[in-house]
């Protein structure tokens, strides 16, 4: 579609305007193959792939950061830093991808992101040569990642069935633990043989991935800009809630005056600190403090995180479908809440106590029972930032909230903890410092829990409100009668009045029959003529 809409130059000599011009036709016919190709699980299959290769480039890059530390001569807080640059990278182009969702195709930026950001990243990893190149490479793979992390869960929503939603919702979350440690696994097998030989691997693999990408037809995710006019695949979708996500100052101003995106987004933050700490200084502490062999550590920890990640991202996402999701009438996000809540505050003291004991297989044991917790939260979370806002905002909520946890959690841990481990050189102390941060999560859900539930009661009032405004004597007269008749309740749409609950009354819609209802307490009969 890009080359599609590319505007012809006036000028005769113009190369690259009559190239892409020229490439026009054949774009238009990959597409319409394509169409025949593209089922929703197909695209599920395709941004799974995508995402794990994303996420597994991170991992491996923690897995490689001991022999990049002897290779460099870096100090733990330069080991911090390579590990957290990529955010910049993102930091500065996730908001860009989120606007340009409102007018452009989705897959069509994911693509872009894949060919402008990872496959650079990726060749200038091979051939970095000191510290700060290193850190420019990293860079360059947040642009890639910001596109795809942001956007490919607003696309599972729109095309996801919507009784399995949340199990489709927890395949592109569970790319986080299980992508990076595929990372930890097959960087840690490499690193003997060349660290660098990974990102060679990884370029060859994003070439057709991207590929496909892009050729996603357009009538699975249209632009936000289009919607309101073909329509969108998601319920509940307005042309004010779309519009409201043209202007970035409006949508922000949205999002920050929401008390539960608020309060989600920090707690999430605090796991995330936990884990981007963990993910740098977790090999290293096995390897310095516990005496493990380093491929043993990063197989062990990698390990951990594909069985936490898959199970626990799993139990969270079934467990969201069983409360109903989190768009119920009746609950909305007050479920997914109270898993988030629950269990943070039940793995938060075994991840404290797990780095005081030199019990290996205890360490591994209870770090588990952390991690298992902390990844049963994934898609409660995601749901409840793509779920609380309209339905226009959601790929800037996307990248608000995963800008506040990169800015807010593993952006800034890594620097800080190893900071704090050169400052008390005591790696104990630092990671029992590091998990008690969970704390922060517990009461952050709590009060997100809160705030959803007074929500709920609100809405439930103005409901009854407005119920009773349109009963035939008003206020709690109106509401008194409705209590005593469920039936009456509903709001009867048509030009007749009500005088009289017990009396016939007729209803006319616009080019409609005459529609004669006559109600008692224990009956309604409907005449039609």
């Amino acid at each position: 579609q890009a080359f599609t809409n590319f505007p012809h130059s006036p000028r005769r000599g113009h190369t690259l305007s009559r190239i892409i011009v020229s490439c026009a036709p054949l774009t238009k016919r990959l597409q319409a193959a394509g169409t025949k190709i593209f089922r929703p699980w197909v695209i599920l299959v395709l941004f799974v792939v995508c995402n794990l290769l994303l996420y597994a480039d991170r991992g491996a890059t923690n897995a490689s950061l001991t022999k990049i530390h002897d290779q460099f001569n870096l100090t733990s807080f330069q080991q911090g830093v390579v590990s957290a640059s990529f955010m910049i990278g993102y930091i500065a182009t996730s908001p860009i991808y989120a606007q340009l969702a409102n007018r452009f195709p989705p897959p069509n930026l994911i693509a872009s992101g894949i060919f402008i950001g990872m496959l650079p990243s990726c060749i200038l990893m091979f051939f970095v040569p000191e510290f700060y190149s290193l850190c420019v490479a990293r860079m360059l793979s947040g642009i890639g990642e910001s596109a795809s992390i942001a956007i490919a869960s607003t696309v599972i929503d729109d095309i996801a069935p919507s009784r399995f939603r949340g199990m489709w919702l927890a395949m592109i979350f569970g790319c986080l633990p299980i992508g990076t440690a595929l990372g930890y696994i097959v960087g840690g097998f490499l690193v003997p043989i060349s660290w660098r030989l990974f990102y060679v691997i990884e370029a060859v693999l994003f070439v057709p991935v991207g590929l496909a990408i892009f050729l996603i037809p357009r009538k699975f995710s249209p632009p936000f800009s289009e919607r309101h006019v073909e329509g969108s695949l998601n319920e509940g979708v307005t042309t004010k809630n779309i519009q409201a996500s043209y202007r970035l100052v409006d949508g922000l101003k949205i999002l920050l005056t929401t008390p539960t995106y608020l309060f989600v987004v920090l707690g999430y933050a605090a796991i995330s600190f936990v884990i981007g700490a963990l993910g740098v200084f977790g090999p290293t502490f096995m390897i310095k403090a516990r005496h493990v062999p380093s491929d043993e550590a990063n197989f062990i920890i990698g390990a951990l995180i594909v069985l936490t990640g898959l199970v626990g991202t799993g139990i969270g996402g079934f467990a969201l479908d069983c409360f109903g999701g989190t768009k119920t009438r009746r609950w909305g996000c007050v479920p997914a809440f109270g898993i988030c809540w629950v269990a943070i505050l039940f793995g938060t003291p075994w991840g404290i106590v797990c780095w005081a004991t030199r019990i290996i297989p205890l360490v591994f044991g209870l770090l588990g029972t952390t991690m298992l917790c902390m990844f049963l939260v994934t898609t409660p979370v995601n749901s409840i930032c793509i779920s609380v806002v309209p339905d226009g905002l959601r790929p800037l909520a996307m990248a608000v909230q995963l800008f506040g946890i990169h800015v807010l959690g593993d952006a800034i841990s890594p620097p800080i903890v190893g900071a704090l481990m050169d400052w008390t050189h005591n790696r104990e102390l630092s990671m029992m410092i590091l998990f008690s941060w969970l704390g922060f999560a517990v009461l952050s859900f709590f009060c997100g829990f809160i705030a959803e539930i007074r929500a709920r009661a609100r809405m439930k009032r103005d409901r009854e409100n407005e119920a009773g405004a349109e009963s035939p004597e008003g206020g709690a007269a109106g509401a008194e009668k409705n209590e005593h008749s469920p039936l009456l309740s509903t709001p009867v749409i048509g030009d007749g009045d009500i005088k009289d609950p017990a009396a016939p009354y007729d209803v006319r819609g616009e080019g409609g029959p005459a529609v004669t209802v006559n109600t008692t307490p224990l009956s309604v009969n409907i005449t039609i003529q």
